[in-house]
Protein backbone atom coordinates (compact mmCIF):
# COMPACT_ATOMS: atom_id res chain seq x y z
CA UNK A 1 0.00 0.00 0.00
CA UNK A 2 2.71 2.31 0.75
CA UNK A 3 4.46 2.10 -2.42
CA UNK A 4 3.06 4.72 -5.55
CA UNK A 5 2.77 3.92 -8.86
CA UNK A 6 5.66 4.74 -11.73
CA UNK A 7 2.92 7.37 -12.72
CA UNK A 8 2.39 8.75 -9.35
CA UNK A 9 5.79 9.33 -8.16
CA UNK A 10 7.06 12.84 -8.41
CA UNK A 11 9.45 13.30 -11.34
CA UNK A 12 13.17 14.86 -10.04
CA UNK A 13 13.58 16.33 -13.81
CA UNK A 14 11.77 19.74 -14.70
CA UNK A 15 9.65 19.23 -17.92
CA UNK A 16 11.14 22.19 -19.09
CA UNK A 17 14.62 20.44 -19.62
CA UNK A 18 14.97 17.44 -22.03
CA UNK A 19 17.88 14.87 -22.41
CA UNK A 20 20.58 14.98 -25.34
CA UNK A 21 18.03 12.65 -27.39
CA UNK A 22 14.54 14.75 -27.06
CA UNK A 23 16.60 17.86 -27.36
CA UNK A 24 17.90 16.30 -30.82
CA UNK A 25 14.70 15.90 -32.03
CA UNK A 26 13.26 19.38 -31.03
CA UNK A 27 15.91 20.71 -32.63
CA UNK A 28 15.96 18.45 -35.74
CA UNK A 29 19.64 17.61 -35.59
CA UNK A 30 21.37 14.12 -34.56
CA UNK A 31 22.15 13.26 -30.80
CA UNK A 32 26.13 13.69 -31.56
CA UNK A 33 25.40 17.19 -32.76
CA UNK A 34 23.93 17.96 -29.24
CA UNK A 35 26.59 16.53 -27.32
CA UNK A 36 29.04 18.59 -29.66
CA UNK A 37 27.28 21.75 -28.82
CA UNK A 38 27.18 20.99 -24.89
CA UNK A 39 30.99 19.44 -25.29
CA UNK A 40 31.83 22.85 -27.21
CA UNK A 41 30.18 24.88 -24.22
CA UNK A 42 28.06 26.52 -27.06
CA UNK A 43 24.43 24.69 -25.11
CA UNK A 44 24.50 25.36 -21.51
CA UNK A 45 23.36 22.15 -19.79
CA UNK A 46 22.82 20.83 -16.14
CA UNK A 47 23.86 17.33 -14.16
CA UNK A 48 20.81 15.51 -13.05
CA UNK A 49 21.71 12.70 -11.14
CA UNK A 50 19.03 9.90 -11.70
CA UNK A 51 19.17 6.18 -10.32
CA UNK A 52 22.70 6.23 -9.25
CA UNK A 53 24.24 7.82 -12.10
CA UNK A 54 24.45 11.48 -13.80
CA UNK A 55 22.71 12.90 -16.65
CA UNK A 56 22.69 15.92 -18.53
CA UNK A 57 19.48 17.65 -19.42
CA UNK A 58 18.96 20.76 -21.16
CA UNK A 59 16.38 23.40 -20.58
CA UNK A 60 13.92 24.25 -23.35
CA UNK A 61 14.42 27.70 -22.80
CA UNK A 62 18.39 27.40 -23.83
CA UNK A 63 17.35 25.48 -26.72
CA UNK A 64 14.99 27.97 -27.93
CA UNK A 65 17.82 30.72 -27.55
CA UNK A 66 19.86 28.31 -29.56
CA UNK A 67 17.21 27.72 -32.37
CA UNK A 68 16.71 31.44 -32.72
CA UNK A 69 20.11 32.67 -32.68
CA UNK A 70 21.43 29.62 -34.48
CA UNK A 71 18.36 31.18 -37.51
CA UNK A 72 19.71 35.23 -37.01
CA UNK A 73 23.41 33.62 -37.84
CA UNK A 74 22.29 32.09 -40.24
CA UNK A 75 19.87 34.65 -42.29
CA UNK A 76 22.41 37.09 -41.60
CA UNK A 77 25.04 34.67 -43.73
CA UNK A 78 22.67 34.31 -46.15
CA UNK A 79 22.12 37.98 -46.81
CA UNK A 80 26.01 38.44 -47.09
CA UNK A 81 26.37 35.78 -49.38
CA UNK A 82 23.09 37.32 -51.11
CA UNK A 83 24.83 40.73 -51.02
CA UNK A 84 28.53 39.06 -52.55
CA UNK A 85 26.29 37.70 -55.44
CA UNK A 86 24.51 40.99 -56.14
CA UNK A 87 28.21 42.45 -56.34
CA UNK A 88 29.68 39.76 -58.89
CA UNK A 89 26.87 40.07 -61.05
CA UNK A 90 27.07 44.17 -60.99
CA UNK A 91 30.81 43.45 -61.95
CA UNK A 92 29.95 40.82 -64.99
CA UNK A 93 27.77 43.78 -66.53
CA UNK A 94 30.10 46.61 -66.19
CA UNK A 95 32.88 44.22 -68.00
CA UNK A 96 30.37 43.27 -71.21
CA UNK A 97 29.66 47.20 -71.21
CA UNK A 98 33.16 47.79 -72.32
Amino acid sequence: MGTKKKSERKSRVSPACLSPTDAAAYLGMSRRSIYRLMDMRVLPYSLVRLCKSTRRRIAVADLDAYRTRDRTHSNEELLRKADQLMLEMEMRRSRRGR
